[in-house]
């Protein structure tokens, strides 16, 4: 009877264990193995074993008399206590400069050795941080201008502004109104303006400066940041408060604006200006209205590389869809128009907040004094002659210093 009661256990037992899941023992963690593996080979060698702690638990070694009483866990609990997780070095913080200090930065122009110098201290200070240079020191690069720059700026997506300037603080760099001041071999401090995106960051064109390390952005990029000037000066043109300095910003604009495309249109072989590039350039608002103020841009434009033809047919299948929603809405019914996409630098700000697409001058509280004047175009002898720009479009006086882009 007792053979048969204890058959019957061992049945059950066995049934129910290969029935319900056993909880598995867990593997031992990497830190675990080491741990093991390190004792076992000192105690091979005749050494003492380390104190009993937690083997996932890293303690620092404070001492090398290792005991193997019951001590021993006490001190490598009192270790672990003592451990101060606050003492971290806290992420440096940007030295901000007064405003007398800011005044002392250097407003004459830079030569090309020295934007160089510029351009590679700011690279090893962001070279892993997203930024690009843009506005007149990208320009440069290009070799898209003759003028020279006092200062340049930056473009950085909106979740990196505060970044740069951290690690400008880990350069010892002053910070002053959302410009960081860079100091040069020869003793200047150069002026870096920070302007950042809310979103598209990834989607500008960006390429290796021609003079230095740097990030600068593309040719086709550079165009778009110039109309989205325009633009913004031109809403402005009639509104309140207008003193007329938007009109004056807006023939300055278009007037770079000629430059470069007629910079892009002598060189050889000319560069592919992708349309993905160019929202606001080719977009309806600024094509239409700049080429409706200037009769002779289409053909410049059309020198330039840029296909003309194909623009004006996209734009013409546009008017055709919301003459067509207009129609629609008069019965009552919805339109399909797609709004319009507005291109990244149409959002593009400063770190104090303000639209800053494209400086055209420094601010007056910016700078000591007008400064001397940019160098003028020089005209090209081998260029074939084309309609003469509008009057409006002149040159900048010296009431209007020119200040970086």
């Amino acid at each position: 009877m007792a053979n048969t009661l204890d058959s019957v256990k061992t049945f059950f037992a066995t049934w129910f264990g290969s029935c319900f899941p056993k909880k598995r023992a867990r593997s031992p963690s990497p830190i675990r193995r080491a741990v093991h593996f390190n004792d076992r080979v000192r105690e091979n060698i005749g050494l003492e074993r380390r104190p009993g702690a937690h083997p996932d638990q890293y303690i620092p070694n404070h001492s090398k008399n290792y005991s193997t009483s019951d001590t021993s866990t006490d001190y490598s609990m009192s270790s672990r206590n003592n451990i101060n997780y606050n003492n971290r070095p806290a992420p440096p913080q940007p030295r901000l400069a007064s405003q007398e200090a800011a005044e002392t930065w250097s407003k004459t122009f830079m030569t090309k050795e020295q934007l160089a110098e510029l351009f590679n201290i700011l690279h090893d200070t962001l070279e892993h941080v997203p930024y690009a240079i843009c506005g007149l020191g990208a320009m440069i690069d290009h070799d898209l201008t003759d003028r020279k720059a006092r200062q340049i700026s930056i473009i950085c997506p909106q979740e990196s502004k505060d970044n740069i300037q951290a690690w400008a603080a880990t350069r010892g760099f002053e910070v002053h109104a959302g410009s960081v001041g860079i100091p040069l071999r020869d003793g200047s401090t150069r002026r870096v303006r920070i302007k950042y995106i809310d979103e598209g960051f990834g989607g500008l064109e960006r390429a290796r400066s021609n003079i230095s390390n740097a990030t600068v952005l593309s040719v086709a990029s550079q165009l778009d940041n110039v109309a989205a000037s325009y633009l913004q000066h031109r809403r402005r043109v009639g509104g309140l408060g207008s003193d007329g300095s938007d009109e004056r910003a807006v023939r300055a604009v278009a007037r770079d604006i000629f430059e470069l495309l007629d910079r892009l249109a002598r060189r050889r072989p000319p560069p592919r200006l992708a349309a993905q590039h160019l929202p606001t350039f080719l977009g309806e608002e600024f094509f239409t209205d700049f080429t409706a103020r200037h009769p002779e841009a289409r053909p410049e434009i059309a020198r330039a590389g840029i296909d003309v033809s194909a623009t004006l047919s996209k734009h013409r299948a546009l008017a055709a869809l919301r003459e067509h929603d207009e129609m629609l809405r008069g019965y009552g019914a919805r339109g399909d128009v797609v709004p319009r996409q507005k291109g990244q630098f149409e959002s593009m700000r400063d770190l104090r907040d303000r639209k800053s697409a494209y400086t055209l001058r420094e601010h007056h509280r910016d700078s000591a004094g007008p400064g001397p004047a940019s160098p003028p175009l020089r005209p090209d002898p081998k260029k074939k002659k084309v309609a003469p720009p509008p009057p409006t479009v002149q040159t900048l006086t010296r009431d209007e210093p020119e200040g970086s882009l």
